[in-house]
Parts: structure tokens; C-alpha cells; sequence
């Protein structure tokens, strides 16, 4: 028997955080490899990237 498809996955904002977080490191570490250079729109966007996480790691908690 053919499984359909499955639901929606349901995670809470701590391991959103935590996916979002590790997608970003690695999507660093990749452009940061790179000898070609990163586009300036994804730049622009992984250091909006950079500021959002320093916000969430406040003492502050990053609320606005």
C-alpha cells in the first residue's frame, strides 16, 4: 500500500529558532568557502540573518 501524503509537521518557536539558526550557519560556512564571491542580495540577507539572531540571544529576549 501507497502512504499519501503527511500532515503538517508542528514544532514550537524553540526548535523553529534552533532549524533556522543551523540553516544560516551553514549556508555561512558555505558562501564563506566560496572563492567566487556572494551575490550582494544574499549578502544583504544572511547579515539581516546575522542581526535577527543577535536580537533572539539578547538578554532582552529580542522582543520589539
Amino acid at each position: 500500500m501507497i502512504a499519501g501524503p503527511r500532515s503538517a509537521v508542528d514544532i514550537d518557536v524553540v526548535h523553529s529558532a534552533a532549524i533556522c539558526k543551523e540553516i544560516g550557519q551553514r549556508l555561512e560556512r558555505y558562501y564563506d568557502s566560496e572563492t567566487s564571491g556572494t551575490p550582494a542580495e544574499l549578502e544583504r540577507l544572511l547579515a539581516r540573518l546575522r542581526q535577527l539572531d543577535q536580537q533572539a540571544e539578547s538578554p532582552s529576549g529580542g522582543s520589539h
